[in-house]
């Protein structure tokens, strides 16, 4: 669909225009192994209890994980905050 499509120039300069020209270029914008990634999921699936999200891949990891730690200090921020409502 990459090579479909035309560019809007108010994303090329985001992650849609670097996958964008990654993709035209030959290249692939993930490092995993697609194989894996498929068994991964498959394996997921016929678990009795599934994750919320399904992280694939060390970066994914590394940054879902920055972002989820990100957002807990946020919410700790606003501790005294919250509890200064209660009853």
């Amino acid at each position: 669909a990459a090579g479909i499509t035309q560019p809007i120039e108010a994303y090329e300069s985001g992650p849609v225009g670097r996958t964008r020209k990654s993709i035209s270029g030959g290249g692939s914008p993930t490092k995993g192994d697609a194989r894996k990634m498929a068994a991964a999921m498959i394996d997921i699936a016929d678990r009795e209890t599934l994750p919320r999200r399904l992280t694939l891949g060390g970066d994914a990891y590394k940054y879902m994980r920055a972002a989820l730690q990100q957002r807990l200090a946020d919410l700790e921020a606003q501790e005294a905050l919250a509890h200064s409502s209660d009853l």
